[in-house]
């Protein structure tokens, strides 16, 4: 019989562009595929996610 683990598995995601938070989403995503409960935690060292992509206002319109 195969039961789902109570101790959520850990994982640790190093970079929050989109790659880390594409990473982030997959697990998530096995995560309740699975049932089977997951921690993560992203590392990030700058103040915003999203790597070099932004959105910027220039003229009145969002870019």
């Amino acid at each position: 019989m195969n039961e789902s683990p109570k101790t959520p598995i850990r994982w640790a995601v190093v970079g929050g562009g989109l790659s880390g938070l594409a990473a982030c989403q997959h697990l998530l995503s096995l995560s309740k595929s699975k049932s089977t409960p997951v921690e993560i935690d992203l590392y990030e060292a700058s103040d915003r996610l999203g790597g070099v992509f932004g959105t910027i206002e220039q003229d009145g319109y969002l870019l």
